[in-house]
């Protein structure tokens, strides 16, 4: 009978935090956006909560394809800072408001050149969870 319990008891865990995690995941986690800038354009798969997958449609490096791992933080509800460094060096750094469907970001090259961009983010499906 105590076996039982405990295996109860260790579902209920996993469910709870199964529950959670959910909860937590932020809401442009498996959705793909356009992000367009003055001369460059890219379109960002967020495939999880630590993957991205980008194709660069737009700019001197269109046709430039990705796949990386990210981080983020909730700056306020809709508002997050994402970044992640890519496998050549590079870093990039989005300060991405999805409600009002603005992106400011950052990219410092391998070789230290630093870009800033402004622009706007426009969902390109729209499926829900």
């Amino acid at each position: 009978m105590m076996i039982k319990i405990k295996r109860l008891a260790t579902l209920a865990a996993l469910l709870t935090a199964s529950a959670s995690w959910a909860a937590d995941t932020p809401p442009f986690v498996g959705h793909t956006y356009l992000f367009q800038y003055d001369g460059f354009a890219a379109q960002d798969s967020f495939i999880s909560t630590d993957t991205i997958r980008f194709v660069v449609t737009e700019g001197p490096l269109k046709g430039l394809t990705g796949e990386v791992n990210y981080q983020y933080r909730e700056i306020r509800p809709g508002a997050y800072l994402i970044y992640w460094q890519e496998k050549d060096g590079g870093t990039v750094t989005h300060l991405d408001d999805f409600q009002q469907g603005v992106s400011h970001s950052n990219y410092t090259t391998p070789k230290l050149e630093f870009y800033t961009m402004s622009g706007s983010i426009k969902q390109l499906d729209h499926h829900q969870h």
